[in-house]
């Protein structure tokens, strides 16, 4: 700044400086803030792994359970209900069963048949929902 003192006529400069020094105070309540928010989203983050991973979990389960019914659908049911229609048509064809038996062991092969289509929508419903929570194609594990 610039001073006059009138009684000698003289002219000063003078510069005034401010340091804050640090001994008390250190901004330790934003620090500890910080580091709360910090542990914070830390926690956060576990927690929605941890989801994920139940939710991947209980994704798998259904799958392999689904995979294993329509296994032993295609591998016994179908091929059952399959075997049973033919003969039974082939009976009827001749003489040996009446209509009502065909049309018993036809509506036993379209229920596995819409079994088996109902599994494997399922699926590969539950295939596209695990995919797309690990990211990777299920190819080489299922």
């Amino acid at each position: 700044g610039y001073q006059k003192f009138r009684e000698s006529r003289e002219h000063s400069y003078y510069v005034e400086l401010r340091v804050p020094i640090p001994l008390l105070d250190r901004n330790q309540g934003e620090i500890k803030a910080a580091l709360a928010g910090a542990r914070i989203a830390a926690k956060r983050e576990q927690f929605a792994l941890l989801q994920l991973k139940n939710q991947a979990a209980e994704i798998f389960l259904d799958l392999t359970a689904v995979r294993a019914e329509l296994v032993s659908l295609n591998n016994t049911m179908l091929p059952a209900a399959e075997k049973a229609f033919n003969a039974v048509s082939e009976a009827f064809r001749q003489g040996e069963e009446e209509y009502m038996s065909v049309i018993d062991a036809q509506r036993q092969l379209v229920e596995a048949t819409r079994r088996q289509a109902q599994l494997t929508a399922r699926f590969f419903e539950l295939k596209a929902q695990l995919e797309g929570l690990t990211g990777t194609p299920l190819e080489n594990i299922i």
